[in-house]
């Protein structure tokens, strides 16, 4: 949600594209909830708590999307809501292939919207379901990048013209790039350093003209 407009998030490790993930580290080691350190009930603490924030710096009438994964649903849905935002829909990335496992493979994605009144879209084109092949494993920058697709068809549409939107967990700068692209303004936050690095420099490739602003690192003393 932004200072403008709209705002995306991520939850649950199969959703995430935001929250560092890691191998297994030592546990004087962990940062925060590298390597999904994190229980159902910390990560639905967590997220509401940015909802609740989110919810104070979102203009009337907007979106908050937020990524996660089937198993999540029940857990975060209500809990969300009662930051103060609507559930407004649930929106499906259908990934177009199957993942990995057994039985009935997971080839989609959810992306809960809440709002914060009655929504205004800056489309009527959208829809709730959302098809785009996944980021491959030799084209990622992070462990789960999201496509710019499936941001920029979000952003079409919950995010009016010279809007701006806000990642808090944002991981490689996907979003900031897409809503760029869109001509959207964007805000990104991210904890690890590294990642934040890897945006700026991917914000420099794909978007050549426009660099980001700003810096953050992992601790502060």
């Amino acid at each position: 949600m932004a200072a403008g407009s709209s705002f995306a998030t991520t939850a649950g490790s199969a959703g995430s594209s935001g929250p560092p993930t890691a191998g297994r580290m030592a546990s004087g080691d962990v940062e925060w909830f590298s390597a999904d350190n994190m229980t159902t009930g910390g990560l639905v603490w967590l997220i509401r708590a940015v909802l609740v924030e989110a919810r104070r710096v979102m203009r009337p009438n907007r979106s908050a999307l937020v990524f996660t994964d089937w198993r999540m649903v029940p857990h975060l849905a209500p809990a969300l809501e009662s930051s103060g935002l609507r559930c407004r829909n649930m929106i499906v990335w259908d990934k177009m292939s199957a993942g990995l496992g057994m039985g009935f493979k997971p080839s989609h994605e959810i992306i809960l919207e809440y709002t914060n009144g009655v929504t205004e879209y800056a489309t009527k084109d959208g829809q709730n379901v959302i098809r785009a092949r996944r980021v491959t494993s030799g084209e990622r920058d992070h462990a789960c990048q999201k496509p710019l697709e499936v941001l920029a068809k979000l952003i079409d549409v919950a995010v009016p013209e010279g809007g701006a939107v806000l990642d808090p967990f944002c991981g490689s700068g996907s979003t900031l790039v897409a809503a760029k692209q869109r001509g959207r303004r964007a805000i990104g936050i991210e904890i690890a350093e590294a990642h934040a690095e890897t945006a700026a420099r991917r914000s420099s490739t794909l978007l050549p003209n426009t660099a980001l602003t700003g810096g953050l690192t992992a601790k502060e003393d």
